[in-house]
C-alpha cells in the first residue's frame, strides 16, 4: 500500500491526505519485520542450546 500511494504522490504531485497512510505503512512494514528477525535469532539461539533465564520459546515469543 505505502509503494503505491507513493508512486501515486511522485507520478501527480504532492497530496496532503497520503504522507500519513504512507509514512505509517513503512513503520508498519518495518515493525513486522523485525518481529519476524527477532522470532529468527531466537530460534537460532535455541538451537545452538541457549540455557539463559529469558523464555525464547515461540509461544512466549508470539505474546510480545
Amino acid at each position: 500500500m505505502a509503494e503505491t500511494a507513493a508512486r501515486h504522490w511522485i507520478a501527480h504531485g504532492p497530496d496532503d491526505l497520503l504522507p500519513l497512510p504512507i509514512l505509517y505503512n513503512y513503520r508498519h512494514s518495518i515493525e513486522l519485520s523485525l518481529k519476524w528477525l527477532i522470532r529468527k535469532a531466537a530460534q537460532c539461539v535455541l538451537r545452538e542450546g541457549y540455557t539463559g533465564e529469558e523464555d525464547l520459546e515461540p509461544v512466549s515469543l508470539n505474546g510480545r
